[in-house]
């Protein structure tokens, strides 16, 4: 490590320029830099060519700073707020009556919202229909008064089809045009397998190395189209975060050659991992005709109805886009569910600090509120396994729900994660439901060490593929007549188990329904829920309770209790991971075994008390019958609002438009001020000149974000930070200067009109 006199003087920050180069490698360049992060101080990292040791993976970590004026207090932060329109001439015309549309895992709802008087008018549910999700949303649409849709101005609508596209690998071929620092190989470091690497080349600081070939990129855009199938592109450029113009370059090269999709990596990240913008820019390419798709059907699904208000859709942070700006960034979407149930809570209760759970059919999502603001993911969301810089809610998912499989194994019950349709629906579907039952009834020996052979198939109204042999097809015949349980079909068929049936690929194309004893059916069962047929989970709970040796009332009992602990533990969990990574806990017997006491699995010996000081808010349909036992559990305040049912639905149309960005002012190699995240990071000799420099274009950039989102708001404030050092002889090292804007405001009906 060596300090080196300064290049030149900055105008602001003096005596003088400190430069600290640092040349690590392997895993000695990442825990330095996580060190220097530690300390508070940036570092920027470039892959070296051959290193020193012809070693790709070696790192150069240069940090720079300049001194500030000795005796000088760092900056307080400072609020700029740029806003030209009038108190008497609010921006753009806003809703009367609403729609909104949640279209979750399990059900879709949707709520018809009155803003003047912030009153839910009518609320419905219905199945969702996962092989059409446009089915389900008509069917709840029916339930509505449909005399008041042309009053409607505003439709928003929530769903999780982005994540189950990303989870499930649906979606286009996508080209990935790379260009790397240094003669990177991206096969170091990318499982993309479509890859074509350009020339352009930036500095880590945005400075150009090598410009970009215009030629170059029509020509590998041509071979992909022509010779790999690739359907739509994605671009990605080292230090695109900071200069985004090779980026922008490629794609006008693109466009001259095909009309195909192309994302560039700075359009949908901002985070300053080269590896994670390529790929959320990949993902965004890769799912959009399944978010298209989707809301082509929806909008036909509502012009047959006489529904024409301007849609909009929510985004993974709770926020709204226009249906437009979905079309072009559908990776934004990827938690809009969960992130639509966290706004509809918190705008439902006005709760300032909270956990908030959302118990749904198929997960349960908890998200943290603290101080008004929602909790969000520092380094972006994941999902299926991909690491992405989406920015969304901090949310942990479990697979329980109110339709989560209920099943005894080697004589212990089990809950969740898979989701099965219950067998109150069933029945309710399908009078000749009771055939099966019967069957089952008088085989029950055959399941005392596995229940799953008990479950139940039907199919769905939706049989969208050829079957693929004989036996798919004489399953299908069969069930065209009435369920059928698994047991029972292995006996049809003349095979040994299940696995011999080949159920997996008929239920993952949405052919057969699975179904089966769940949290739904004893709530059915000892009648605190009466949507279907109570009488028929009353009949699956007896044929378990015989199984177990117990009664119906002691088993539906203890079933209840299970899912009730388990939601208490998942509520501890959220509150933990404050601190750290909690699900370690489950690998830790001591832990364990004072979370059983607390819980009251356990209490052999001495007890133990944990209390939550922040009250539990709980929406989805299941809430109320499971959240305040659970919340009980753990000493904490259980609050479930008034429609908490629909909270999705009412948090889809009660959001606003949030656009926040952010740039940066640094010190370059020769003492000039770059302002890092602008096109070609402009330079200035003094650091009040890039700033004001930085707030106009931020200014302009935010309002146009905000025009293309849906809104037509035009103040914007802007807050501005020093990030300073202090050093062992006590001077102060200037490292950057942080300008974010952010622009609030309601969806703009006339601008959506335009749009």
């Amino acid at each position: 490590m060596n300090s080196n006199p300064p290049d030149s003087t900055p105008s602001e920050h003096k005596p003088g320029t400190r430069r600290v180069h640092v040349i690590a490698c392997g895993v000695l360049a990442i825990d330095l830099k996580a060190i220097i992060e530690r300390l508070g101080l940036t570092v920027t990292t470039t892959f070296l060519p051959g290193g020193l040791h012809n070693n790709p993976h070696e790192l150069h970590l240069r940090l720079r700073a300049v001194s500030v004026r000795e005796g000088e207090a760092p900056p307080k932060e400072t609020l700029i707020v740029c806003d030209e329109t009038s108190a008497s001439e609010p921006a753009g015309r806003s809703a009367r009556l609403g729609l909104g549309i949640d279209a979750g895992g399990t059900y879709t709802d949707i709520v018809l919202y009155d803003f003047e008087t912030h009153t839910v008018l009518q609320k419905t549910k219905s199945l969702t229909t996962k092989w059409d999700h446009a089915v389900g949303i008509g069917a709840a649409l029916d339930q509505l008064d449909s005399g008041r849709f042309t009053e409607i101005d505003l439709v928003s609508v929530s769903t999780t089809l982005a994540t189950n596209a990303i989870v499930e690998g649906r979606g286009q071929r996508v080209g990935l045009l790379l260009m790397t620092p240094y003669g990177w190989p991206p096969s170091e470091f990318f499982t993309h397998e479509l890859i074509s690497t350009l020339d352009g080349q930036l500095e880590v600081d945005g400075r150009e190395l090598v410009p970009v070939n215009p030629s170059q990129v029509r020509r590998a855009v041509r071979a992909m189209l022509d010779h790999q199938g690739v359907q739509a592109f994605a671009v990605a450029g080292y230090a695109s975060d900071v200069n985004p113009t090779h980026e922008a370059l490629v794609k006008v090269a693109i466009r001259e050659e095909t009309d195909a999709v192309v994302t560039c990596a700075h359009e949908v990240s901002a985070g300053d991992n080269y590896r994670i913008r390529a790929e959320t820019a990949v993902l965004n390419a890769q799912i959009m005709p399944c978010l298209n798709g989707f809301l082509e059907k929806m909008q036909t699904t509502l012009h047959g109805r006489g529904l024409r208000a301007p849609i909009m859709v929510v985004k993974s942070d709770g926020s709204l886009m226009s249906i437009e700006a979905a079309r072009r960034r559908p990776i934004e979407t990827i938690l809009s569910g969960p992130a639509a149930s966290v706004a509809g809570a918190s705008y439902l209760t006005g709760v300032s600090d909270a956990i908030i759970v959302d118990i749904g059919g198929t997960t349960t999502d908890t998200a943290t509120i603290r101080h008004g603001a929602v909790q969000t993911c520092k380094d972006g969301a994941t999902v299926g396994g991909w690491k992405t810089h989406v920015e969304a809610l901090d949310m942990r998912t479990l697979g329980l729900g109110g339709d989560s499989r209920i099943a005894r194994l080697e004589g212990s019950l089990e809950l969740g994660p898979q989701r099965i349709a219950p067998v109150a629906w069933l029945a309710a579907q399908h009078p000749r439901t009771g055939a099966a039952l019967e069957w089952l009834s008088h085989r029950l020996n055959r399941f005392d060490t596995s229940t799953r052979g008990m479950e139940l198939l039907t199919l769905t109204p939706y049989v969208h593929r050829r079957l693929r042999d004989k036996r798919e097809a004489r399953i299908v015949e069969r069930l065209k007549e009435r369920p059928y349980s698994v047991d029972e079909l292995v006996e049809c068929e003349g095979c040994y188990s299940e696995e011999s049936l080949s159920l997996g690929a008929l239920e993952e194309d949405y052919v057969v329904q699975r179904c089966g004893l769940t949290p739904t059916d004893l709530l059915h069962a000892d009648g605190r829920l009466q949507l279907w047929d109570g009488d028929a989970s009353r009949r699956v709970c007896d044929l378990y309770a015989a199984l177990m040796g117990t009664d119906r009332s002691r088993f539906i009992e203890q079933g209840v209790n299970l899912f009730v602990r388990r939601l208490a533990f998942e509520l501890l969990k959220k509150q933990l991971a404050e601190e750290m990574e909690p699900d370690l806990i489950d690998e830790s017997p001591a832990a364990m075994a004072l979370i059983e006491r607390a819980l009251g699995e356990r209490t052999d010996g001495y007890s133990v008390r944990i209390a939550l000081k922040a009250p539990v808010i709980g929406i989805g349909a299941p809430a109320h019958f499971f959240l305040p036992a659970a919340a009980r559990l753990l000493q904490a305040e259980a609050i479930i609002p008034a429609h908490a049912d629909v909270a999705n639905a009412i948090g889809a149309i009660t959001s606003l438009v949030r656009i926040h960005r952010r740039v940066a002012i640094a010190v370059n190699e020769v003492g000039l001020y770059r302002i890092e995240g602008l096109p070609d990071t402009p330079t200035f000799s003094a650091v009040e000149d890039a700033q004001n420099h930085a707030v106009a274009q931020l200014r302009e950039i935010v309002r146009e974000l905000g025009r293309q989102a849906g809104t037509g708001q035009s103040k914007v404030e802007i807050r501005i930070n020093d990030r300073i050092a202090p050093l062992k002889d006590g001077q102060m090292l200037f490292l950057e200067r942080i300008i974010e804007a952010r622009l609030i405001g309601r969806p703009d009906l006339a601008r959506l009109a335009v749009g």
